[in-house]
């Protein structure tokens, strides 16, 4: 009997999403107290004040791996970006686990020598879905891993202390440096991720 209208709208206000993300969100709410009065535990259902937006989504363009044309071989732009981050042990670190190990920078950034298994693979669970996977260490990614060492805590290029979304944009940033002096245009943190994909996919690896 808390569960007003006036709070449910003062809820959905919070809301950071889009009109697609915010309609679906919508509909469980109001799948949600169907279920409540069926239980018999409300006699309406609150949620049908609540309105479906009128917008459309944000079209997002699509990202394209780094040498889409010359995959599954290596091309001019990672050696470009290779170039750009020798002598930064660290960040030939962050560059090969998102390129060789298919990471996103969030799972990157907070990388932990746990994460590193002994049959020479990487286990870790998305940060975004929870969702375990297991990825064999690219002998790349292992020289690179191993020229460095953890702190104290475990991680490798997080301090385990800050927020992790301050440290991801930190490394984003640097990375965002590189892709500028390697004279790649819309340069993104997540096309390492779309080329670990591709490169797979050229090389026979199933979905």
């Amino acid at each position: 009997d808390q569960l007003s209208v006036p709070l449910l709208t003062e809820h959905a206000a919070s809301w950071e999403c889009g009109p697609l993300h915010r309609s679906k969100r919508i509909q469980l709410l109001r799948r949600f107290f169907r279920f409540c009065i069926a239980a018999e535990w409300l006699e309406r259902n609150p949620a049908l004040s609540l309105g479906h937006p009128q917008g459309r989504a944000t079209s997002v363009r699509p990202r394209q791996p780094f040498d889409a044309q010359h995959l599954p071989e290596e091309g001019p732009e990672w050696k470009a970006i290779l170039q750009g981050v020798q002598g930064h042990p660290r960040l030939l670190a962050v560059t090969l686990l998102m390129r060789r190990a298919g990471l996103r920078i969030s799972d990157t950034v907070t990388f932990h020598r746990d994460r590193l298994m002994a049959d020479g693979s990487i286990l870790l669970y998305m940060s975004k879905t929870q969702e375990p996977v297991s990825v064999p260490v690219h002998p790349q990614l292992r020289a690179a891993l191993e020229a460095i060492e953890p702190n104290s805590a475990g991680y490798y290029f997080w301090s385990g202390q800050s927020e992790i979304a301050t440290a991801t944009d930190n490394w984003r940033r640097r990375l965002g440096q590189v892709f500028k002096g390697a004279g790649i245009h819309g340069g993104h943190p997540h096309r390492f991720r779309d080329t670990f994909a591709v490169d797979l996919l050229l090389r026979g690896v199933p979905l």
